[in-house]
């Protein structure tokens, strides 16, 4: 959702001919793949990386960081030229996220 509000924005700001007919349905199939990859690939990532991590308590946060962004670079291996840099970029986002709702969840 972060990825695609942030892809949203720039393209307003970056065109200010945007048309809410075309350049609006593009966002939502960009938002639905990177839905779809986020619940196929991105939770059981985070979910391999809190297991594994949790065993580190001393290095737990950047371990997880190192397996999410390594995660997001081997999709180099899928599609180099493709969709790679926007993977990393989400598992990046992912892993900010998943870490803030872990220090926000646990101060309460």
């Amino acid at each position: 959702m972060t990825f695609t509000i942030g892809l949203f924005l720039v393209s307003i700001f970056e065109a200010p001919s945007f048309k809410w007919d075309g350049d609006f349905l593009i966002i939502m199939v960009v938002l639905f793949y990177s839905l779809i990859g986020n619940f196929l690939y991105g939770l059981p990532v985070s979910l391999i990386a809190e297991f594994i991590s949790m065993k580190f308590s001393n290095i737990r946060f950047w371990l997880s960081g190192f397996i999410h962004i390594g995660f997001g670079l081997a999709t180099y291996f899928i599609d180099p030229g493709g969709f790679f840099t926007s993977a990393v970029i989400c598992s990046i986002i992912f892993f900010a996220l998943d870490e803030i709702t872990k220090l926000y969840s646990t101060s309460y």
